[in-house]
């Protein structure tokens, strides 16, 4: 089977998640019926799934518009209830997200050495310049577009961690590291979180950070002056598509002191971390381990 999951060409820990997790569980994936795809980790159920034949392995609804499900669908899982109602699928098939199994196959022999780790999203972390927000904070920056293993490593060091980015959450809440939930930049999916959350008997509720900028620190000499010369051309009142989404100045001092205060209060409270229950968590591991020797059965892996 081919598996289908979102490639970002700088990396994220949730989509890379994919290939090491399934290979643990599926050693022989890519060798069982080439014909369909295998539908894992991600935000995939939308319309832009395949067209062949698919095995839909705990995948979560997003991103566009809403799939019709079919014949050409094999559904063992899917990420939580909002995905079941709204594709109008057996609520039973919701269990939670497949990154859950990370407590039941990752070897953790780091210690406990960081107090907190700061995981924003991905497109967060190429916005803004967050390290130095870390550094100034004596927090851990775990960057999604770390490889699984490097992620992992500074995950499991962490004593608690502040997650923007979901699959930092899951993570750590599979690890079973405490975590507090917020929102940073506009392009956050809530619909996601809650889906997810739900799954394990949570809610989502994220506390708002102020966004920083500093994304132009990507940028070479010809996109810097391409940059200027927009901003310029769209101050005198001339507008283009492109211009409309110009990202914004790098943040002042003062824009950088306020986001690092919110993080600072949020850090000193040590009230409202979340982790789900126990039983809840051990019940929903032995719910895919269930699924994934169903799977394996019917297609004699």
């Amino acid at each position: 089977m081919k598996l289908f999951f979102h490639k970002d060409g700088r990396g994220n820990f949730g989509d890379d998640l994919n290939e090491s997790l399934w290979q643990h569980y599926i050693p022989n994936l890519e060798e069982i019926d080439p014909a369909k795809s295998f539908v894992g980790i991600g935000t995939l159920l939308n319309h832009k799934l395949p067209k062949e034949k698919k095995i839909i392995f705990g995948s979560g609804y997003g991103y566009g518009r809403i799939p019709t499900v079919d014949k050409s669908w094999e559904i063992f899982a899917v990420r939580g209830p909002k995905t079941a109602e709204i594709l109008k699928v057996d609520k039973k098939l919701a269990i939670t997200d497949p990154a859950i199994l990370l407590s039941d196959y990752h070897e953790d022999n780091n210690k406990k050495t960081t107090k907190i780790g700061f995981i924003p999203h991905s497109l967060s972390c190429y916005y803004g310049d967050w390290q130095k927000v870390c550094d100034s904070l004596e927090i851990e920056l775990i960057d999604p577009c770390l490889s699984v293993e490097e992620f992992l490593s500074k995950l499991s060091k962490c004593e608690s961690v502040i997650c923007e980015a979901m699959h930092g959450a899951i993570a750590a809440d599979a690890l079973r590291i405490p975590w507090k939930p917020i929102a940073i930049y506009p392009f956050i999916f809530d619909f996601k979180w809650h889906d997810w959350t739900n799954s394990l008997n949570m809610d989502y509720i994220p506390t708002s950070i102020s966004p920083i900028w500093h994304i132009q620190r990507h940028y070479n000499a010809k996109q810097q002056i391409t940059y200027q010369c927009k901003k310029a051309l769209k101050s005198i009142g001339i507008w283009s598509r492109n211009f409309s989404d110009l990202p914004e100045k790098r943040s002042n001092q003062k824009e950088v002191d306020l986001t690092t205060l919110q993080i600072k209060s949020l850090i000193e409270n040590d009230n409202h971390y979340y982790l789900s229950a126990d039983q809840v968590h051990h019940d929903k591991i032995n719910q895919y381990k269930e699924v994934i020797d169903k799977f394996n059965t019917k297609y004699k892996v």
